[in-house]
């Protein structure tokens, strides 16, 4: 009777495994980038839109875009399946979407990812997603685009997820998704405000 069940929970698992290696070998799943001009809702139409694909060895995604003197600088997570922990590149097109140039301006030991960029009293900022190092970090542009330095944490001890600024009515809102013990990612979205972004919560 025993063996009789773990027999019949192997073969799904089994003919799952035998399954996703030949998906493997026919398909290759890999995130990519769509960008177009903003031009208004006309822009939306697929026929619009650029792809930006890296190499068959890594994927990218979580794009922000910042624009200076006439090129668009495309800050995004690289994954190398290598590694299998995201670095920060920045992808730099000119006014045609062509690509000019392709840099690494943020490689940790952890993961890194969701490179969300906010400007205040005209210094830029980022912050990654750094819940592998369990806290929000905020970095400072020293030199744009490659260079940025760490700035302080904002949030210690804490694991989230896609952190994200907005100011609003004189207040900056912070929302992030938190990953609490025993719970997914996706389940909780947390809300922080403060009077400015740089102030830390302990």
């Amino acid at each position: 009777m025993k063996k009789n069940l773990i027999t019949r929970l192997m073969k799904p698992r089994l003919l799952s495994r035998i399954w996703n290696k030949i998906h493997s070998l026919f398909y290759l799943d890999q995130w990519i980038v769509l960008i177009t001009a903003n031009t208004g809702y006309k822009s939306l139409a697929w026929e619009n839109f650029k792809p930006l694909i890296p190499p068959l060895d890594r994927f990218w995604a979580d794009p922000f875009i910042w624009e200076r003197e006439d090129k668009y600088y495309v800050f995004i997570e690289e994954l190398p399946y290598s590694t299998n922990r995201g670095i920060i590149i920045c992808i730099t097109l000119d006014k045609e979407m062509n690509i000019i140039s392709n840099q690494v301006v943020l490689e940790k030991p952890y993961h890194l990812s969701y490179p969300f960029l906010f400007e205040h009293e005209e210094q830029l900022y980022m912050i990654p997603e750094t819940k592998q190092n369990n806290r929000i970090e905020l970095y400072r542009c020293v030199h744009f685009p490659d260079q940025w330095e760490y700035e302080k944490t904002l949030i210690p001890n804490i694991q989230a997820l896609d952190t994200t600024l907005l100011k609003k009515d004189g207040k900056w809102w912070l929302f992030a998704n938190i990953q609490e013990e025993g719970g997914s990612s996706w389940d909780t979205l947390h809300l922080y405000y403060s009077d400015n972004p740089l102030l830390t919560r302990s």
